[in-house]
């Protein structure tokens, strides 16, 4: 399938637009001049006014039928949404049928796609509707003012860090939940988490059949079905409890690094700025504490680490991030603390933090240094695993070849921390030791 087919079809907005910067500088052949074009003129969403009458007429000077179709293409997209945003969904499906046909057409007519009209490109509308019709309620929701459009998000596995981290941020001025779920002796600080949005992600996973501590996949394509709407539909409802006019709300949910695939459409709509931090902590300190606090055998804990890991490169490969070593944010927090917020400045347009009084727990003195909150004595984990557990567990021989994997792993990700793009390239590196590790 051609690229500008499946990224118009998911509504990847910030992708097609990466894809006409990335064509700018490509050679100057008549393919890519065309391709170049294309991008343009597609990566425009159907709720932004923009006058594309000058790439038009260029792309009609080449293929004047084929300029037609991709006219015709707009038409039937803006006019897709405007039937979302009046709850006509069948009709909306009928004008993004329309607009892919109408842009399968252009493309086949410029000579950027070889193979004729099939039924996959028109099953393809469905997945349209569905993304606009995301991006529609988030504009919507903004529009009305629910929530702030800039969202700083602590992206990482269970007992990982993302809790210290998340505390930390917060006391450096960030804006924490309004309903955070209590302390308790596994968190004595918090877990700086939102009880509506752990609930939203908690019943999601419940109604298809999954959960946080499953080392399954999700179903393909989950993120377009009907539970996955709704799911998004109560996010919004959950970020407005939680954070309300917040300018900078901090959202954590380990969860995500299973679900953050599920909210591609509002991060390539264009219509919000997000920036992730993701801390990376031992594998063996993870599986220790999940042990001790759940339950969780040190082999599904070995899984849940090596997936959330791959999950959480791939989900934020294409955003704003930084990896934070939780050795660091133990030993070094002052460092930590100015290298997110220097991130999360430069990462988000017109960021502005706020007074961090805003939002300082009730348990913290007014004017106390937000490094104060992290306390290396609650640090309960060494990176060993209890060899009386491992006996117990013996009887599994994975349990040997994935903490010799992890280990690994974590290790290679370590050395490249500070790239992420190095990081990226890392773990794809090391992705067929983890199918052979997981077996």
């Amino acid at each position: 399938m051609n690229p500008i087919i499946d990224l118009v079809a998911t509504a990847s907005w910030r992708r097609l637009q990466q894809a006409a910067g990335q064509q700018i500088g490509a050679d100057e052949s008549n393919a890519s001049s065309v391709a170049k074009l294309c991008y343009q003129y597609v990566a425009v969403p159907p709720y932004e006014a923009s006058d594309l009458r000058e790439c038009l007429q260029a792309l009609a000077e080449i293929n004047p039928l084929a300029a037609s179709s991709l006219a015709l293409y707009r038409v039937s997209l803006c006019a897709a949404y405007r039937q979302i945003a009046c709850q006509r969904h069948s009709l909306a499906k009928d004008h993004a049928v329309a607009a892919m046909i109408f842009l399968h057409e252009g493309l086949h007519r410029l000579q950027l796609l070889a193979t004729p009209l099939q039924d996959e490109t028109l099953a393809l509308s469905c997945k349209l509707v569905t993304c606009l019709a995301a991006q529609y309620e988030l504009q919507d929701a903004l529009i009305r003012q629910r929530f702030a459009p800039r969202l700083v998000f602590v992206l990482g596995m269970h007992r990982s860090g993302t809790s210290a981290l998340s505390g930390l941020l917060c006391q450096a001025g960030l804006f924490a939940p309004a309903d955070p779920i209590p302390a308790d002796e596994a968190n004595p600080k918090g877990y700086w988490e939102s009880v509506s949005i752990n609930n939203a992600n908690e019943d999601f996973l419940a109604s298809i059949d999954s959960h946080w501590s499953s080392s399954l996949p999700l179903a393909r394509d989950w993120i377009y079905g009907d539970l996955a709407r709704q799911w998004r539909s109560q996010l919004i409802a959950a970020l407005s409890r939680s954070y309300g006019g917040a300018s900078l709300p901090l959202i954590k949910d380990p969860r995500f690094c299973l679900l953050l695939a599920g909210l591609e459409p509002w991060l390539q709509s264009g219509l919000m700025q997000c920036a992730f931090v993701l801390p990376v902590r031992h594998p063996f300190e993870v599986a220790n504490s999940l042990h001790k606090s759940q339950g969780i055998s040190y082999l599904q804990a070995l899984r849940l680490w090596s997936k959330s890991i791959f999950l959480s490169d791939i989900a934020t490969h294409s955003y704003p991030r930084i990896f934070v070593s939780f050795d660091a944010i133990m030993a070094r927090p002052h460092q930590v603390l100015d290298a997110c917020l220097d991130f999360v400045t430069a990462s988000i347009p017109d960021c502005r933090l706020p007074d961090r009084s805003h939002s300082s727990p009730a348990d913290c003195t007014e004017g106390q240094d937000a490094v104060a909150f992290i306390n290396p004595d609650l640090r309960r984990q060494q990176p060993l695993l209890d060899q009386a557990v491992v006996r117990a567990e013996s009887a599994n021989v994975s349990l040997p070849r994935l903490a010799d994997f992890a280990q690994a792993a974590y290790r290679a990700l370590l050395a490249a921390i500070d790239d992420p793009d190095q990081v990226s390239r890392v773990l794809a590196a090391w992705r067929p030791e983890l199918n052979y590790a997981l077996l």
